[in-house]
């Protein structure tokens, strides 16, 4: 029932998906969505969930058996094809993100501890690339690990409100920046900015 909560959703909004809809799209009795979820918020909370997993599933894959610097590229180019190979996924997680500031939406606590675990990746990404000497030992893992996600929203922000926006040079340019930061001092080391698969 994801699936179909995923194309409502990007149809109708937050708004405009109703428990009844999604148990009809998914194929299912009108009452089955309400059965398994028991509300509105209980649907957006498992798609969350599940697109969050989705997510991270793919950053973990992109970043593993990798250096500090590599490991945190490899993230921009994960987000670089999440957002072309997946957009319906995509974009239902950013309205669910974005709709999470609201008090009433029930899935604030879900998409902060994303947000939390996202942080604490990046974090420890910073801290091990600095104990190995690769990564600019001056540089606060936790506000690097702030920008470094502020920057990826930035991106996606943009693509969301205007799809013919070109990715590409965004990530290339993110990829760049981010090496410069992390490149210990004087260590000439030369970015290497190119998307990867």
């Amino acid at each position: 029932m994801v699936d179909a909560a995923v194309e409502l959703i990007n149809d109708l909004g937050i708004t405009g998906t109703t428990l009844r809809e999604v148990g009809e799209r998914a194929g299912y009795s009108r009452g089955l969505a309400t059965y398994q979820y028991g509300s509105k918020n209980g649907l957006m909370r498992a798609v969350t969930k599940a697109l969050a997993g989705l997510w991270l599933e793919r950053l973990h894959a992109a970043m593993a058996e990798r250096s500090a610097v590599e490991g945190l590229c490899g993230a921009i180019d994960a987000h670089y094809h999440f957002i072309l190979e997946m957009p319906a996924q995509f974009r239902t997680l950013s309205i669910l993100a974005f709709a999470s500031i609201d008090p009433g939406s029930g899935i604030q606590s879900r998409v902060s501890e994303v947000q939390a675990k996202q942080r604490e990746s990046v974090s420890r990404w910073v801290i091990k690339g600095q104990r190995d000497g690769s990564v600019n030992a001056d540089l606060s893992p936790e506000r690097f690990a702030e920008q470094f996600l502020a920057t990826i929203s930035g991106i996606g922000l943009q693509w969301l409100v205007n799809p013919d926006v070109d990715l590409l040079p965004m990530h290339e340019e993110f990829k760049r920046n981010t090496q410069i930061m992390l490149n210990p001092p004087g260590s000439g080391a030369s970015p290497a900015i190119e998307v990867r698969g």
